[in-house]
């Protein structure tokens, strides 16, 4: 019996020896698989906390509560926290490992900025502002202007001048346009019509009228208003730097169809020499090489793309409009598209299109409003055909009822003056018939009348 005890208290102390030893392998493996992200202490579904003990009852990779398994619970896309869950060390570690990596993202990216304004700006500001050269048209600037001047009209039949426009050719040394204005002129009589707009266009000149592909078109510009009886200011124009060729002739012209405008608007673009002055004698046109040119065809409906595909009327060489144009020889970028040919084709035939239909529809509408006009002037005067009618029915019955009457009238006055003279012829009548019986009566009793006898 007691060796049975001794054997038993061998037994328990061995145990109590060994356990602790388990203990501590259990909890160094649980560690370890801790640290490898295996196993998790809180569930990221449920929120459950696991413990040590949990080991000896269910998988270290699955959650003794809810059963979900903590590797499946991170790779799924709908799951609100992926993450696992480490332990302080381990965050430590990986904040170390990050640090690095992103002051090297951030020097990196940095650099990178930075070489790349160097770059733009040696590339696009490495000219030297003195090396800018810059030219005008005319060269010379005119002085005083013309008494003539061209009255732009929105739309006019064969004869009226709907488009006008300065043709000229860029300098050699500065092809580069960049601004365009003209000289504009304004009278109260006419009568001016207030908000005025008007588009410059500029394009290739083909002989006898401008490309049908414009190489610029300026936004719709509304002229500035004063309340002077005469009006002359300069309008500019601010041009996408328009790289041009030399050896090209361009035109410069100004239109005021397809803008809404109203019927009788104008505006007025005063020639520039050659004159003569009596002061002066001869003076020179300020720009020999130029032309002016016209558009005066038939236009009812101020249709620009019509002006593309039309004779113009060209004036003589040195006779201009009062435009002038500035040049420089650097060329700067402009909005990609802005300006292209197809654009500015489709701007100007929708603006086109627009306006030929507004002025159909208002046309349309006037023909309406006249016809209704007309037709309620028919009714009108057929109502005063019947009035008249009417009236003059009434006057012919009463006309002919006084006649009527007149002529009873008379009727009953011839009667009665024949009744008289019937009455008078029979009292003439009695009257001699008393006379007679009176003779008779006297002659009865007087002594018988003598007889004379002739002589023998």
């Amino acid at each position: 019996m007691n060796d049975c005890r001794r054997k038993l208290s061998k037994i328990q102390i061995s145990c109590n020896i060994y356990r602790p030893l388990v203990r501590w392998k259990s909890h160094a493996a649980h560690i370890s698989k801790r640290a490898q992200g295996v196993l998790m202490i809180k569930c990221p579904k449920c929120g459950y906390e696991r413990t040590e003990n949990d080991d000896n009852f269910i998988s270290i990779e699955e959650c003794p509560k809810c059963g979900v398994i903590y590797k499946k619970w991170q790779m799924a896309p709908d799951s609100k926290d992926t993450e696992p869950i480490s332990n302080v060390n381990e965050s430590l570690s990986i904040k170390k490992e990050q640090t690095p990596i992103q002051y090297k993202s951030i020097i990196l990216y940095a650099t990178i900025i930075i070489l790349l304004s160097i770059f733009v700006k040696v590339t696009f500001f490495s000219n030297d502002e003195s090396k800018r050269l810059v030219s005008s048209l005319p060269v010379n600037p005119p002085t005083g202007m013309e008494s003539s001047a061209c009255l732009i009209r929105v739309s006019g039949n064969e004869g009226t001048i709907t488009a006008a426009g300065q043709l000229f050719k860029p300098p050699p040394n500065t092809p580069v346009l960049f601004k365009l204005g003209f000289l504009f002129t304004q009278y109260e009589f006419p009568t001016r019509v207030p908000g005025l707009k008007l588009q410059v266009i500029l394009s290739e000149w083909y002989g006898d009228r401008p490309a049908p592909a414009a190489l610029w078109i300026s936004e719709p510009t509304t002229l500035p208003s004063t309340n002077n009886n005469y009006q002359a200011d300069w309008l500019d124009v601010g041009v996408p730097h328009l790289s041009l060729n030399p050896e090209k002739l361009y035109v410069a012209w100004v239109t005021l169809g397809g803008l809404a405008n109203q019927h009788d608007a104008y505006i007025g673009i005063p020639a520039m020499g050659p004159r003569n002055s009596m002061k002066h004698g001869y003076i020179e046109s300020p720009y020999p090489q130029g032309m002016r040119v016209l558009y005066k065809q038939e236009n009812p409906y101020g249709d620009v793309v019509q002006m593309t595909k039309s004779a113009w009327e060209v004036g003589d060489v040195g006779h201009n409009l009062h435009f002038r144009m500035s040049f420089e020889n650097q060329h700067k970028p402009s909005v990609e598209g802005y300006g292209s040919p197809s654009h500015l084709d489709a701007v100007i035939q929708k603006k086109t299109e627009k306006e030929i239909l507004n002025r159909k529809e208002r046309e349309q509408q006037t023909r309406d409003e006249i016809k209704q006009q007309q037709i309620e002037r028919e009714e009108q005067r057929q109502v005063e055909n019947e009035r008249r009618q009417i009236e003059m029915a009434t006057q012919r019955q009463a006309e002919n009822e006084r006649r009527q009457i007149e002529n009873e009238k008379k009727q009953e006055e011839n009667k009665r003056q024949q009744i008289e003279k019937e009455i008078q012829q029979y009292e003439s009548e009695r009257k001699k018939e008393q006379e007679n019986k009176e003779n008779n009566s006297t002659h009865q009793g007087a002594w018988p009348h003598r007889r004379f006898y002739p002589r023998r």
